[in-house]
């Protein structure tokens, strides 16, 4: 009778250790544990991956080597044909890189993303061992783009040079990364460098001025010109009234700021309402604000559209 039971001990304990050895690569269980993927900054073609520090701290860096992130668009129709099309199969990111940034994908889209790690399984006959761990799945939206028309580039252009295609000329080497200040409307020594560095990457002789070569090229860049917009809300927490000494004047909400005058600027703007002057700003830092504005390299902007607007909703009556 004491060995019966032994036995029944023993084989209890071996199924035991068998089930979870089971659990351990069922993926259907493990996403039970793990957290999805941490969503960062969402932009119009890109977005920002991670693994969150819970899901880190409990993963081995062997395991870490394994992590990759795989995304596809979310409920896309394919065609059930074999081999199966490129575009309904999904996308995957670097093995071994736990934060990353993915690009090239369409504007005001859902995409659906989840986390796996490359359990090296190579298979030839079917069925395959899963992989070892598969997260839940989490969705995000990329950004809405407003198409413009942008205006072209017809006059030759050098130091001292003002006016709307100066600023059409600055808006487009910002985007294309040459330039990393506010667009001005005012040609000056740091257009001219950044020019310098197009004409360079383009092939054109690199004298700081545009001239008809430098035009086409850039002109060809400036039809195929989109601007990001956004709306949203927050408190205002700081201001500065620069545009009066012929600098910037801007809203900060929310840590966000917003160009609202430009000094020597002859653009279309858009508003700062809900107050009877720029000045009474002082009286309203830490009031509401809704914004709706142009995205640019280091903030948002009013210029460009008359639709642009920063409306602040008076703290008390303080107007």
């Amino acid at each position: 009778m004491t060995y019966f039971k032994k036995t029944l001990y023993t084989i209890g304990v071996l199924t035991l250790i068998s089930s979870q050895s089971l659990f351990a690569f069922q993926p259907k269980d493990t996403t039970l544990y793990f957290n999805g993927p941490t969503v960062g900054e969402v932009t119009t073609t890109g977005v920002n991956l991670s693994l969150s520090p819970q899901v880190l701290a409990g993963i081995t860096d062997e395991e870490k080597a394994g992590i990759y992130f795989e995304y596809s668009k979310t409920n896309q129709v394919c065609i059930m044909i074999y081999p199966t099309p490129e575009y309904c199969l999904p996308k995957k990111t670097e093995v071994g890189k736990t934060n990353v940034t993915i690009s090239k994908l369409e504007p005001n889209t859902s995409y659906t993303v989840t986390y796996k790690r490359d359990n090296t399984i190579r298979c030839i006959t079917a069925p395959c061992p899963e992989n070892g761990y598969v997260s839940k799945s989490v969705e995000f939206v990329t950004k809405n783009v407003d198409t413009v028309v942008t205006v072209e580039i017809t006059k030759n252009l050098w130091i001292g040079s003002r006016g709307v295609e100066v600023v059409a000329l600055q808006n487009l080497l910002i985007q294309e990364g040459y330039l990393r200040v506010t667009a001005t409307g005012y040609f000056g020594g740091l257009t001219m460098s950044a020019v310098r560095k197009f004409q360079k990457d383009n092939n054109i002789v690199a004298i700081g001025i545009v001239g008809p070569l430098t035009k086409k090229a850039l002109n060809a860049k400036i039809k195929n010109t989109t601007v990001c917009t956004e709306k949203f809300e927050g408190t205002v927490t700081a201001f500065s009234t620069q545009c009066f000494v012929d600098g910037i004047c801007s809203i900060t909400v929310d840590g966000k700021t917003v160009v609202t005058t430009r000094g020597w600027a002859q653009e279309i703007v858009g508003s700062v309402i809900g107050l009877p002057d720029f000045g009474s700003i002082e009286n309203n830092i830490g009031a509401h604000a809704k914004v709706y504005a142009k995205k640019i390299a280091d903030g948002y902007t009013l210029y460009g559209s008359s639709q642009y607007y920063v409306e602040i909703i008076p703290k008390n009556g303080n107007l």
